[in-house]
């Protein structure tokens, strides 16, 4: 790998039962990302073929779809191949590592909004509570329709998101008179969540001008958490998932 050299790992020898040489080849500054397999001291034969093959059982960490995987590959070439692109997808998860932070600090965050959520009051939002909650959702269609229109390059599917979202506040506006605060408080969180599934972090710190007032406290959060992931470099890669 041109970023990943042999100094960048812990590479141990020991046996299983059957006394065969086992290796294992840790990332010397994760240890959680492995790669681990036993040389066969034998050849094996499939029932359906005549050819006799050395089975490598192999566990690795990340695997090429869940974080960890076990599968047997068939003799020197393809144990080597998997490693080659074990080596790959552990320098993916290294460098899409700000986007896992931010993916952690989101979920953290919206649970965190979940739970406050519980905690308001079930009765109907005051004429002063309409007003504000009206004036902060049209902030954030200001906010994220000018995000978009920057991120979005394609004319249509600029237009189609900007509808998406225009929908979204006139359904939460609609619907401001006719819940309680927490009814309307699960509402607005079921729409954020939305809002941030499809889109960057940092939009969390339009969604807490909403909530400032209905959610007292969680609002600082989210401004803190936006800015942290401002500062967070961009990345090209993507999570494993």
């Amino acid at each position: 790998h041109p970023y990943i050299s042999l100094e960048d790992f812990n590479v141990e020898e020991t046996q299983n039962k059957k006394k065969e040489p086992c290796l294992s080849i840790v990332y010397r500054y994760t240890s959680s990302q492995f790669f681990r397999f036993h040389i066969p001291n034998a050849k094996q034969k499939r029932r359906d073929e005549d050819w006799a093959y050395y089975p490598f059982n192999c566990t690795m960490n990340p695997g090429e779809e869940s974080a960890e995987e076990t599968h047997v590959f068939d003799e020197r070439k393809g144990l080597l191949a998997e490693i080659q692109a074990w080596v790959k997808r552990l320098y993916e998860d290294i460098v899409s590592a700000p986007i896992v932070r931010q993916f952690e600090a989101q979920s953290s965050v919206l649970e965190h909004l979940r739970e406050r959520l519980e905690e308001l009051p079930d009765e109907p939002l005051s004429s002063e509570d309409i007003k504000e909650f009206r004036d902060g959702l049209e902030q954030i269609k200001t906010d994220f329709t000018s995000q978009l229109k920057e991120e979005i390059a394609d004319k249509e599917q600029l237009k189609q998101k900007v509808e998406e979202l225009s929908r979204d506040i006139e359904f939460l506006k609609r619907t401001l008179e006719s819940m309680t605060k927490r009814k309307w408080g699960e509402i607005f969180s079921a729409r954020t969540r939305k809002w941030l599934e499809k889109t960057s972090l940092r939009r969390l710190a339009s969604g807490a001008r909403v909530s400032q007032n209905l959610l007292p406290n969680i609002s600082d959060e989210l401004s803190i958490v936006a800015d942290i992931v401002e500062q967070t470099p961009p990345s090209d890669s993507s999570p494993q998932q």
